[in-house]
């Protein structure tokens, strides 16, 4: 394996140092000296020669340099060969990396943090200050941060250390490079003598996991575990602070330069790293606190105020945390061996260093919830977790977090040792364990299964323990167990959000995200907690709550943190640069998002200064050109373009006399020439934080691509432009612009243009390209360029020059250099020592020197030349005549002068000069030079300063010695890109690729606030001229043509106009020959016909007619294709123009006006309801009406449990004893009949009973109320005289007035219908009335040709025309203008100067006219009705009808008297029939106008109608948004009392179900309990009275016996019994020797003497049947209380059930109350009357209406009609009082007398119960003894053992019974005889049985106490005798088979006796037990 470089190396004499102390130790220290951490390190993490490997030894505190033990922890070399190694002192801890010579200053100890007493002093007394400390004695005191001492010079001072020291710690730990075993030193130390130090090695034990690392280190208890170890371990006081200014990484400064510390010191910082994860922290109400390069920046909200603290470790900050006290917090270093400072705030003192948690930087810092402990996350190589006790700077866990990039690691807020990480690719969850080897910390990786494997870059831990993620797609991913158990999105395949989401956040209940896509999202936390999959997608849809999106589409949220002051506001940090705050209340009053600082995001391109004043323009990658004032820390104004910006100068005071322009160069191409000014103060338009304003002067694109680099000369003549698209552009300023002069082509991609300083007449421009190649170009004079056609300049002068690497070879120059001064000196060395040695005399003068030995030259490996060599800046020298060059990669290091006198870009040429930059190989990235120094920006964000001599910047060697260095911007990706010193030269400016802008003063601050000049902006009446201030159209877009592609469509556009104007001059041409030859056809025509050519004759070619015209024929209809595509294009245009604005309008405006007067009418103009609008208003209906049933009825079906267990109850109660009615058939007759008239009895009165019991269960109580009347009373309390305001605070929304999205919904929709209808009803109207008028009018017409008629037969004088009338006005037909003919489309296209589209568009007119619709299909009627006649006879109608054609009356004729009668009779009846007809014409006419104007004066009323609902309309449409903001969280507070009621209806019926259950349990258990009662009364029944053994038969009753269990079957058919258990639960068997004088109980086990025998089996039954009974009603005991646990259960359920029902109801009440008063807030817009308002002073409208109430008149008239309804009420209530009373008194008196009643028939009861018994007895139990029921089945029984075991003569005795009943009869009777006969010998052998049985009690009882007497014998005899005799063994067997034998007869005399018995059904007095023996 090879060394790694970062460890530590042995010598070989120190390896067999401890090579020799491993092998010789034979013994370890005793554990009660020292206690030893073994260590368990896995194979895989350690390496060789690396750093010890568990820090958590045993440390002692010393006072001896850390020189006594070489870097890797190796003895002193004197005492190496000892077995044991005698320290008289002690040896501080190794140090774990190699000391830098060059960095002394900052390398520390690790004796610095493992006591915060410093190391350098002797602990005696750990109370003494650190001053004491520190001014002890010289000689007893080394420094161990001191010098590494030599071998020798550290053996010589540790004699001189005083041996009196204090044990705390020690760790000393050996790697050998050899083998991977770890070597610990022990050291014991005593005050009166010196103890011994052994070295003993443990072997690293494989196999144990990467993330189980252990540790015996406890956090919560570190006294113990001292105690444990044996020693006093110290700790760090809560008031110790490190001296912050020791731990400030100070510039590094070469040896003997002179150069002062403080050249540069910060100034202002413009930057924030703002694309660092969890970047932004608040501390307290005003200062959020950050990092950015190297320095933590505390800034001021309110003043803007920054705070820097700088980086200790000489690089940068790479992570942040805040304590939760706001107290502390703690910043990570990226640099090597980083650290962790922890600061105290607001003192801002270093309280903290964590120290050796990473190799190289730090990713994340997380406190836990409590602030004890403290998480890092180190980046690569080893992405190290470590935990810390972080105030006693102590490791307590430390594990590999994984594998790859770690982003983010944090701790559980409610479980306490839960950790999660995250990362790329990855998500892991931690867990510290204690187990019996220590505290471990154990990861398990998050297993993504079936979903895609994403980057997590924000999580969430939920209380539970499961963990809410995100991931790529925008979703959420919710962990549990390790597994993916749902992933979140929203509906309709939508992701949470586009991109990545950053952050989740658990804040009051509710979730919230940040998304990379600018919005904040908050979800339902319950929903998302209980989230789970219902298909095989693995998918949850949910939809946010809120949202709130940042900015227009540029923001890119990277996090948030909530205000301390406001509880709503919380800042966001923008990865696009940018502060914001914001308001998360998500209401009405939500304010915007206001972005509070703007800073640059990503790479800083551009830097220039101001010439003139101290103003500083930058541009960047972000799109953004900004400008500051740096001295006053200001930043002024930005603007941000299309495209990322790349390069930015300032044009100098020649360009513009007040320097406010600046040129950029952008991404794109584009060049843009921007001015800033002063703002002007504008109130309306001022922009918060802004002072100035930027104005885009000139725009232009010279290039398509990148443009890099931007150069002026000297004169401010020529502008010069370089691009990656490798070419350079020439602008020549004039008339106060850039105007283009030319480009030119360069051999690659341009990094930077400088032009030459000289004052010659020559252009020399250096070009620089990224490959490699240096070219110079010399620049033609503008005048001397053609740019007609084209900008590119071909003849060019043009020298280049390709950079060859020589790094490699200097380098071994140098290394061959530094040899040869090694042997020089070595050789110096050896004279020295020969000269000493000749002058003491110890070797001869003339002896020859010794030849050293020759030294073998080591082979020179090849050189190495890199692939490409990058260029990433250089510059001219003074003179202009070479130019310096400064590379990329591996040839960095240096400074390379070249010329061009080599011209040569193919192979590469040498430098000239190559001048390494000392002590670095870090690339420079940009340099600025000034006349007193170099100023160097590398790419690891340092900044390094080489004074010069002299002010010529010759660079030598001699001259680049002395240099100042120090950390500015991020190490990692913070490469300064420019610096720029100001005009004054008091400030440098840096900004980089990490996007930080630093302003540093040069030089003390004395001076610059000497020198320091404000900053001026230029006033905008000065700064630019008139043509200047108008606006410049910028260029967006990224297609538009660069300049010489303009040029180049110029040119195009050029020679195309040449050709149309070549192709005029030819046309012309041919016209005029056309002309000539018409000419000379009339000159033709006009010569004589003979002389006349033909026609033909002028005819070249008669073939090129016929091609012209079918040439012609093919234009046409090609011209007809073309147009039918057009025709078909406006065709659907037109529908679409129809379809979007006609076809909606249902009516559009008509007007219909009177014939005598100018009232009108108009139509309201109606759009038609939207397709769908009934079929979507009755779903809204649906769902609304659903809405309204799940509040009020939540369960629409419930149950009727309580039926149900009633009817099962009953069911049960019916068939509680199963199979009586079997065995009552089995029973005789007469019993059978007995025991059902017995049954019904009893079944009426328990049914009785029951209505006793129903009709008590249903009497109230005394002080009983009606709830209605109760609730009827709270509410009359509540209400009564009081009408709710919906205004009040006390106000509780009905549940039908409550009001949600849909209902508003539906309430606006049926608006708009009700709206339509309305419109539509008075259109259909007046569309009536228009047709009414098209029929008068055709009326009209009639009337009027009679009346021409009437008017051709009477005379002049008699005529009377219709009166006058109003004609149709064009606005009471508006379908007209629908309808066209021919004529008017001709008469179109002539004004359209469309001749040519004719054909076309009366083709199309058919079209359109079959296409029309609505207008001309209600008009139809009318339009065919009235075309002709209006259109001939319209003026008619405007003027007196007057006959066209007058009759010449007929010359006078004298007529007869009769025909001047029937003459005279008709000229009456036509002047009649004349009057009728204009009669008729007015009162038609008259009709129609009254029509018209009760139309109108209805309109009118409909417009205020109207008016007001469309008032109405925006109000609910104002209602509804606010109801939608609000039906989100609405929907959740239904949805939990809806699941809170379904939940109380679910228990209450389980409730129910078990209280039914209980019931019928306990019924059961009754049922049992009357069933033994009733055994009792039987038995009691069957003794009869004054039985002398009803005391012993009531004892063998109730004996408790045990009795064998129930029998069960075994494989083979057998059945086999359980227990063999006795059958008594006594003992003893027999009867024991009693005392002479007392008489003995009887056995009950045997029927005694005299007592008959039936009534002892009797009892034995009855005890069997006992013993059922009683097992029974233990089950059902037991039983009952299970259910009775499960009702109390139940019960409590109920309670906590209905607590959250009524706390989700009060909070839907609040909700309600809430949104109610939002409603309130919106203003509407009430219409009133004068006599409606009654709120007046003194008969004046009030100014101030705050006080009034707009209330309904409906309402105040139910209000005052409500008083007399009281009133009536109140009257009828007293009336009803007084009839209760009196019905009251009644019902006393009729109760009193049934009372009454009831006492006399239960005394006329009780005496017929004295008649009839003699005593009074209980019914029940009379009835059990009249018919026995227990002994009516006990002869069933015994009929069915006499069926089966009756013998073959009983069965022959039942054949002949059955054969001849007389026969039966008679042997019935002699076997009567027999049985009776065989009964008294029963009798007797029962007798003799007994007496037989008394003996043999009387003969075991003997042979017991012989058998004791035996054995006791027995034991006394010697061994012979000990075994039984023979004899004795078979008298033994013989009297057991003797006792069985008679056993045997027992049963058999039984088992006789019970069948004998019962025959017959006799019952047999029981046998008299045998006397007891005296």
């Amino acid at each position: 394996m090879d060394d790694d470089p970062s460890s530590q190396n042995l010598s070989n004499a120190d390896n067999d140092i401890v090579e020799n102390n491993l092998n010789q130790s034979e013994q370890l220290v005793e554990d009660n000296d020292v206690n030893i951490t073994e260590q368990v390190v896995d194979e895989s993490n350690l390496q060789e020669n690396a750093s010890p490997i568990n820090e958590n030894n045993i440390n002692i505190n010393q006072n001896v340099d850390e020189a006594n033990i070489d870097t890797n922890g190796a003895l002193p070399a004197e005492d190496s060969n000892a077995n044991t190694v005698e320290m008289p002192t002690l040896i501080a801890s190794p140090i774990n990396s190699e000391v830098n010579n060059d960095n002394e200053d900052n390398v520390q100890s690790r004796a610095d943090y493992s006591n915060p007493i410093a190391e350098n002093s002797i602990v005696e007394d750990s109370n003494l200050p650190n001053a004491a400390l520190n001014a002890s004695d010289d000689n007893e005191i080394i420094q161990v941060n001191s010098n590494p001492l030599t071998v020798e010079e550290s053996n010589e001072q540790v004699d001189n250390v005083s041996p009196v020291l204090e044990v705390d710690q020690i760790t000393s730990e050996v790697t050998n490079t050899q083998d991977t075993s770890s070597a610990t030193v022990l050291v014991e130390e005593s005050v009166e003598d010196t103890q011994t130090t052994k070295v003993s090695s443990s072997k690293g034990s494989p196999g144990v996991d990467e993330g189980e690392t252990t540790s015996n280190y406890d956090i919560s208890d570190q006294t113990e575990i001292v105690e444990e170890k044996g020693i006093d371990e110290p700790l760090i006081p809560e008031n110790f602070y490190y001296d912050s200014d020791q731990y400030v990484y100070k510039p590094h400064i070469s040896e003997d330069s002179g150069i002062p510390a403080n050249i540069l010191q910060l100034h202002h910082s413009f930057g924030y790293d703002c694309m660092k994860r969890s970047n932004l922290h608040i501390l307290d109400e005003l200062n959020v606190v950050f990092i950015t390069g190297n320095l933590t920046v505390i800034l001021n909200i309110k003043t803007k105020e920054h705070v820097y603290l700088k980086c200790s470790g000489g690089g940068a900050f790479g992570a942040i945390c805040v304590h939760p006290d706001r107290k502390h917090f703690a910043v990570a270093e990226k640099c090597e061996n980083p650290n962790v400072l922890i600061f105290e705030y607001p003192s801002l003192q270093l309280y903290r260093i964590l120290r050796e948690g990473t190799e190289e930087a730090f990713a994340y810092l997380s406190f836990d919830p409590t602030g004890k402990m403290l998480a890092s996350l180190g980046r690569a190589p080893d992405y190290t977790l470590t935990l810390w006790n972080w105030k006693q700077e102590a490791i307590v866990l430390r594990s590999k977090a994984f594998s790859q990039d770690v982003f983010k690691v944090t701790f559980s807020p409610d479980l306490e040792g839960i950790l999660t990480t995250s990362g790329s690719g990855h998500i892991k969850f931690w867990k510290m364990a204690n187990t019996f080897t220590g505290l471990k910390l154990q990861g398990e990786i998050g297993r993504f299964g079936k979903t895609e494997i994403s980057d997590v870059e924000g999580y969430v831990e939920l209380p539970d323990g499961k963990v809410l993620s995100g991931c790529d797609w925008g979703n959420m991913l919710l962990w549990e167990g390790g597994l993916i158990k749902v992933q979140l999105g929203r509906k309709n395949k939508r992701s949470c959000h586009t991109g990545p989401i950053q952050q989740f956040i658990m804040d009051e209940g509710e979730l919230l995200t940040v998304g990379v896509d600018g919005y904040i999202r908050v979800w339902d936390f319950e929903s998302i907690d209980q989230a789970d999959t219902i298909d095989d997608t693995g998918m949850f849809e949910i939809e946010p709550m809120n949202e709130l999106r940042v900015g227009n589409g540029e923001v890119f949220l990277k996090g948030i943190v909530k205000s301390l002051d406001e509880e709503t506001i919380w800042y966001s940090q923008d990865s696009n640069g940018g502060i914001w705050r914001l308001d998360l209340s998500f209401s009405h009053t939500t304010k915007s998002p206001e972005k509070l600082f703007s800073f640059h995001s990503g790479t800083i391109t551009g830097l220039d200064v101001s010439p003139i004043t101290n103003l500083a323009a930058t541009i960047g990658s972000d799109r953004v050109v900004r400008f500051y004032d740096f001295s006053s820390k200001q930043h002024i104004c930005e603007e941000r373009y299309s495209a990322p910006g790349c390069s930015l100068v300032w044009a100098p005071e020649k360009i513009d006399k007040n320097c406010s322009r600046v040129i950029t160069g952008f991404h794109d191409g584009v060049v843009r020439v921007i001015s800033v000014t002063k703002k002007e103060f504008d109130v309306a338009k001022r922009t918060k934080g802004e002072s100035a304003t930027m104005q885009l002067q000139q725009v232009f694109k010279p290039h398509n691509a990148a443009v890099n680099s931007l150069a002026i000369t000297q004169d401010c003549e020529l502008l010069a432009t370089g691009s990656t698209d490798k070419t350079v552009f020439i602008f020549a300023f004039r008339d106060d612009k850039f105007e283009p002069v030319g480009f030119m082509d360069v051999p690659g991609p341009v990094q930077k243009l400088e032009w030459a300083n000289h004052l010659g007449k020559e252009k020399r421009l250096l070009v620089l390209c990224r490959n490699g190649i240096a070219a110079e170009l010399l620049v033609p004079k503008v005048e001397d360029v053609n740019t007609e056609k084209t900008y590119h300049i071909s003849s060019v002068t043009k020298r280049e020059v390709k950079f060859k690497s020589v790094k490699c070879q200097l380098r071994r120059e140098e290394v061959k250099i530094r040899k040869e001064k090694e042997r020089e000196e070595r050789r110096e060395k050896r004279k020295k020592e020969r000269k000493k040695k000749i002058e003491r005399g110890l070797i001869d003068p003339d002896e020859p020197e010794e030849e050293s030995e020759p030294e073998e030259e080591e082979e020179e490996e090849p050189l190495f030349i890199p692939e490409e060599s990058l260029i990433n800046t250089g510059f001219y020298s003074k003179d202009g005549s070479k130019f310096w060059l400064s590379m990329d990669g591996y040839d960095a290091g240096y400074l390379y002068e070249y010329d061009f006198s080599q011209n040569s870009a193919e192979n590469g040429v040498t430098p000239l000069r190559a001048v390494p930059v000392i002590d670095s190989d870090t690339p420079i990235s940009a340099i600025f030079i000034t006349k007193k120094m170099f100023f160097f920006g590398l790419i690891d964000g340092k900044i390094r300063v080489q004074p010069l001599e002299n002010e010529e910047y010759t660079v030598d060697f001699n001259r680049m010695l002395h240099y100042w260095i120090n950390t500015a911007h991020d190490n990692e990706y913070g490469a300064i890109q420019h610096l720029k010193i100001n005009f004054d030269g008091n400030f440098l400016l840096s900004v980089g690729a990490d996007g930080n802008f630093f302003v540093y003063t040069v030089m003390s601050q004395e001076e610059i606030m000497t020198s320091m000049a404000a900053a001026k902006l230029p006033s905008p009446r000065f700064a630019l001229s008139e043509e200047a201030t108008l606006k410049v159209e910028d260029i967006d877009d990224i297609h538009a043509y660069s300049i010489e592609d303009a040029k180049q469509k110029a040119e195009r556009d050029r020679q195309m106009r040449l050709a149309e104007e070549k192709k005029t001059a030819v046309k012309k041409q041919i016209q005029a020959m056309r002309r000539n030859f018409r000419a000379l056809l009339l000159e033709n025509e006009a010569i004589p016909v003979h002389l006349r050519l033909p026609r033909t004759e002028f005819e070249l070619d008669p073939q090129m007619a016929i091609d012209i015209e079918n040439e012609r024929g093919q234009r046409v209809e090609i011209l007809h294709k073309e147009l039918e595509w057009e025709t078909c294009r406006k065709d659907i245009a037109l529908r679409k123009v129809k379809d979007k604005f006609k076809s909606t309008v249902e009516c559009e405006l008509i007007i219909v006006k009177c014939f005598k007067t100018a009232h009108e009418v108009a139509s309201f103009r109606a759009e038609k309801l939207p397709d769908g609008f009934y079929e979507n208003k009755d779903i809204l209906y649906e769902k609304a009406s659903q809405l309204i049933s799940l509040v009020r009825n939540p369960t629409k079906e419930k149950s009727n449990v309580r039926a149900g267990d009633d009817q099962t109850t009953e069911v049960v109660t019916d068939h509680a004893k199963p199979g009586k009615e079997e065995r009552q058939g089995q029973v005789d007759e007469k019993a059978a009949k007995a025991l059902g008239k017995m049954e019904k009895k009893r079944q009426k009165r328990r049914a009785r009973q029951k209505e006793w019991e129903q009709l008590f269960l249903e009497k109230p109580s005394e002080n009983y109320e009606d709830p209605k009347d109760v609730a009827a009373i709270a509410e009359a309390k509540a209400n009564m005289g009081d009408f709710k305001l919906k205004t009040a605070s006390d106000y509780i929304v009905p549940e039908h007035l409550r009001m949600n999205a849909v209902k508003k919904l539906f309430q606006l929709i049926t608006l708009t219908e009700n709206i339509y209808n309305y419109k539509h009803d008075f259109n259909r109207r007046l569309l009536a009335l228009k047709f009414k008028k098209a029929r008068l009018l055709g009326k009209i017409e009639n009337w009027r040709h009679e009346l021409k008629t009437i008017h051709n037969l009477l005379p002049n004088h008699l005529h009377e025309d219709l009166p006058f009338f109003n004609d149709l006005d064009e606005r009471e037909v508006p379908e007209k203008k629908y309808f066209y003919n021919r004529d008017i489309l001709i008469r179109f296209s002539q004004d359209s100067n469309q001749l040519a589209d004719y054909a076309a568009l009366s083709s199309s007119a058919v079209v359109a006219t079959q296409n029309e619709s609505d207008a001309g299909t209600y008009f139809s009627e009318t339009h065919q009705s009235t075309k002709s006649g209006h259109a001939s006879h319209g003026v008619h109608f405007t003027k007196k009808i007057a006959p066209k054609h007058k009759l010449t009356p007929p010359e006078p004729v004298a007529n007869s008297e009769f025909e001047n009668r029937v003459a005279k009779e008709q000229q009456i009846r036509l002047v009649y029939k004349q009057q009728n007809i204009i009669k008729s014409f007015n009162a038609a006419l008259s009709t129609f106008d009254n029509h018209v104007m009760k139309l109108q004066k209805e309109k009118y009323e409909k417009e205020i109608d109207l008016k007001n609902a469309d008032l109405r309309n925006i109000t609910l449409f104002e209602e509804l948004m606010l109801l939608k903001d609000f039906e989100k969280r609405e929907n959740v507070l239904s949805q939990r009392v809806t699941t809170s009621m379904q939940e109380k209806t679910d228990i209450e019926e389980k409730v129910v179900e078990t209280l039914a259950r209980l019931e019928r349990k306990k019924i059961d258990i009754e049922r049992i309990q009357e069933k033994e009662k009733q055994l009792y009364a039987d038995f009691l029944a069957n003794l009869g009275e004054n039985n002398k053994w009803t005391e012993f038969l009531t004892r063998v009753l109730k004996k408790k016996i045990k009795r064998a269990k129930k029998k069960e079957k075994t494989a083979d058919g057998e059945e086999e019994d359980e227990d063999d258990s006795d059958d008594e639960s006594d003992d003893s068997d027999f009867m024991d020797d009693s005392d002479d004088g007392e008489t003995e109980v009887l056995d009950d086990s045997i029927c005694p003497p005299g007592c008959e025998q039936e009534l002892y089996d009797m009892a034995c039954d009855l005890r069997n049947t006992r013993m059922d009974i009683e097992e029974s009603l233990v089950e059902e005991k037991k039983l009952y209380e299970m259910i009775k646990k499960d009702v109390d259960g139940l019960q409590r359920k109920v309670k906590v059930v209905d607590f959250n029902l009524k706390s989700a109801e009060k909070d839907l009440i609040d909700f309600q109350l809430e949104k109610q008063g939002k409603l309130n807030e919106l203003n509407v817009i009430v219409t009133l009357k004068c006599n409606q308002i009654e709120y007046l002073t003194h008969n004046n409208l009030p100014q101030d209406l705050s006080e009034a109430i707009v209330f309904q008149r409906k309402s105040l008239i139910q209000l005052q009609n409500r008083i007399k309804e009281l009133h009536l009420e109140k009257a009828e209530q007293k009336n009803k009082y007084r009839e209760n009373r009196l019905q009251h008194v009644e019902l006393v008196k009729g109760r009193k007398l049934l009372d009454s009643k009831i006492k006399e028939l239960d005394e006329e009861c009780n005496k017929m119960m004295m008649l009839k018994f003699g005593r009074l007895v209980n019914l029940e139990e009379l009835e059990n003894v009249s018919v026995n029921r227990v002994l009516e089945e006990l002869k069933e029984k015994h009929q069915e053992l006499e069926n089966v075991s009756v013998n073959r003569v009983l069965e022959e005795l039942k054949e002949k019974h059955r054969q001849n009943e007389s026969a039966a009869i008679a042997e019935c009777k002699k076997w009567d005889n027999e049985i009776q006969h065989l009964k008294e010998n029963i009798t007797n052998l029962t007798r003799e049985n007994t007496r037989r049985l008394n003996n043999l009690t009387s003969l075991l009882t003997k042979q017991r106490d012989l058998e004791s007497q035996l054995d006791a014998q027995q034991r006394k005899l010697g061994g012979e005798y000990e075994e039984k005799r023979k004899s004795d063994v078979r008298e033994r067997q013989r009297l057991v088979q003797l006792v069985q034998l008679q056993a045997q007869e027992i049963e058999a005399l039984k088992e006789e006796i019970a069948l004998l018995s019962r025959k017959g059904g006799h019952i047999l007095p029981p046998t008299q037990p045998p006397m007891p023996i005296n």
